[in-house]
């Protein structure tokens, strides 16, 4: 017996052990099977995936609450309430790195994000309790994209000559409320930075001004507004200002974090992962997989690698 199943026997009872049993059986099923979709990518995605991303409503609302327990549990009432998520189908680690510092507020922004799907009456997500809705909140038929009336979402991290630029498409809106770069549930922006050596170690996202001083750039296509990918509007994506960034402050490599952000820049539907025969100015261009949490099933670090062996 695996430990917190004793917890789990006596809480719950043998019928829900069974339960549980029978969630990770057809799990491992589904993860072994071979594909029978056209889509690879769905395929992959869910292979990844070791829970459901659909919910129904009143599953969501018994997630949330189980979440908000887990803030303020013990070890032991943590390791039930996490027994309790996996019976119903949501692994905390399919959408974060570490599940310690998951919370409510993390699993409605993935909601909100649409990597978690609300069926029945609930498809706009569940309601946040006042202390974390954004003031000027705009309804779902706006697409959840938000503008500021002045200035950028987040500013650049640029200086002449630095080692590399990192270039993604826009500020998700979980990075937009913390006032952070690569700050959403699971992104491991900040973990490979560290391990490919670029970082003495694993900066917090919201040090991401300190990054200038190690030789290391950040920067978006879009500046003004943030939200996902699909959402925005291709006039929101600036590839002629970010061009005349890296010309003028001449980086020796630009790393595009996800194929998105490069098949703009690069005007080409079809780019393939590592260091690009095109440049801008002086600048070499690597494509790398994107460290998004949502793109965890095609993550790959030997790009990363690549890149930073040739910036040295």
């Amino acid at each position: 017996m695996v430990e917190g199943e004793h917890e789990l026997l006596v809480r719950g009872g043998k019928d829900e052990l069974e339960h549980g049993r029978q969630i990770e059986s057809a799990i491992l099923a589904l993860r072994q099977a071979p594909a029978e979709r056209g889509d690879r990518e769905c395929s992959q995605r869910w292979r990844a995936m070791m829970g459901r991303n659909m919910f129904a409503a009143a599953e969501v609302e018994r997630i949330r609450d189980l979440l908000r327990k887990k803030v303020r549990a013990t070890s032991s009432e943590q390791k039930a309430i996490r027994a309790s998520l996996r019976r119903i189908g949501f692994f905390i680690t399919d959408f974060a790195i570490t599940m310690d510092g998951f919370t409510m507020s993390d699993f409605d922004d993935l909601v909100e994000h649409g990597e978690i799907t609300v069926s029945g009456d609930m498809q706009q997500g569940p309601s946040r309790p006042p202390s974390i809705t954004r003031a000027g909140r705009v309804p779902p038929t706006a697409n959840r994209v938000r503008q500021r009336e002045a200035g950028v979402v987040l500013p650049d991290v640029l200086d002449r000559n630095m080692k590399v630029v990192f270039c993604g498409t826009a500020v998700g809106e979980h990075s937009a409320r913390r006032g952070a770069y690569y700050a959403g549930p699971g992104n491991q922006f900040w973990n490979i930075l560290a391990e490919i050596g670029l970082t003495p170690l694993r900066l917090p996202p919201e040090q991401f001004a300190s990054l200038a001083q190690y030789g290391i750039g950040l920067t978006d296509l879009v500046k003004r507004r943030f939200g996902q990918d699909d959402i925005l509007s291709r006039a929101d994506f600036d590839v002629e200002e970010f061009k005349e960034k890296i010309e003028k402050y001449a980086p020796k490599a630009v790393g595009f974090n996800g194929k998105k952000a490069a098949q703009l820049v690069l005007a080409s539907p079809s780019v393939e992962y590592g260091l690009q025969t095109d440049k801008i100015g002086t600048a070499a261009l690597f494509v790398l997989p994107s460290t998004s949490g949502a793109a965890r099933g095609f993550w790959n670090p030997r790009y990363w690698f690549h890149l930073a062996r040739f910036v040295g």
